[in-house]
């Protein structure tokens, strides 16, 4: 309802309709420097009705992807959040009693930056079952990392370092039919090119192996690639700008036959 920057919805099942989420700069109609964005939601219903407009966080990190899954409890969104001190680490709230519960800490990163790097997290559940994949860079080391939670996202143990160096993110993240993790994320091979690398972690955080299922440009027109499954069949999607062409690519992996072994 205001003409300022919205975007980076997620949407979600919920109560009939669907749930929305997304970055709302209302408290920014001056320009960037005037005020921070803010994640609300809302519930759109059959009929096109609006209802149900909530404030999530009141200062988050300006354009990064947000996610939301359904738990037992019901949805739970995750996004980047931002400090007064610029610390831009990764938080999730919860949904319960028609309203939204205070921001949580994935992990503790400690990543200040001044700018958003537009690197936003995946989220995945499964009953209380909930695992959250995303980018840091804290400490000027690039990395993917993973955490795991049991109890519903209340907690979570310390997270798994899926790319240790070179990362570029742009993370999306699965849980299979057997508990086992499926993460995907960019990999920068320092030559114009990047890897879509696919990786599998058990319910102990172990990684058990992974997979390089494609090359693409490093650049940003090659996107955020997203993953899908149905039982044990998962699709992998990503943007191909190579040959002068951009193109959306996609290819079924069995999440089984990851061929290489961890490191």
């Amino acid at each position: 309802g205001t003409p300022t920057e919205h975007g980076f919805v997620s949407l979600y099942p919920h109560k009939g309709g669907v749930g929305a989420l997304w970055l709302d700069g209302r408290n920014m109609a001056g320009g960037h420097g005037t005020g921070g964005m803010t994640l609300r939601s809302a519930v759109i219903g059959q009929t096109g009705d609006i209802t149900n407009g909530l404030l999530v966080d009141e200062l988050i990190c300006d354009c990064c992807q947000t996610d939301v899954a359904i738990g037992t409890d019901g949805p739970i969104a995750v996004y980047r959040d931002r400090t007064s001190e610029e610390i831009r680490d990764i938080s999730i709230a919860h949904f319960a009693d028609d309203a939204w519960g205070p921001a949580i800490a994935v992990a503790n990163d400690g990543w200040e930056i001044a700018g958003c790097p537009v690197n936003g997290p995946s989220l995945a559940a499964r009953d209380s079952d909930v695992v959250v994949t995303w980018f840091t860079a804290a400490n000027d080391r690039p990395m993917v990392k993973l955490a795991r939670s049991t109890d519903g996202g209340k907690s979570f143990a310390a997270p798994v370092v899926l790319e240790p160096e070179n990362a570029i993110g742009r993370v999306a993240v699965l849980l299979l039919e057997n508990g086992d993790a499926l993460a995907s994320w960019l990999y920068d091979q320092d030559d114009g090119e990047a890897e879509v690398r696919v990786a599998r972690i058990d319910s102990e955080g172990n990684r058990i192996a992974w997979a390089s299922v494609a090359t693409i440009s490093n650049g940003r027109l090659s996107g955020f690639p997203q993953m899908t499954h149905a039982g044990d069949r998962v699709a992998v999607s990503y943007t191909d700008t190579t040959g002068g062409e951009t193109r959306v690519m996609s290819l079924i992996l069995d999440p089984g036959r990851l061929d290489q072994e961890p490191h």
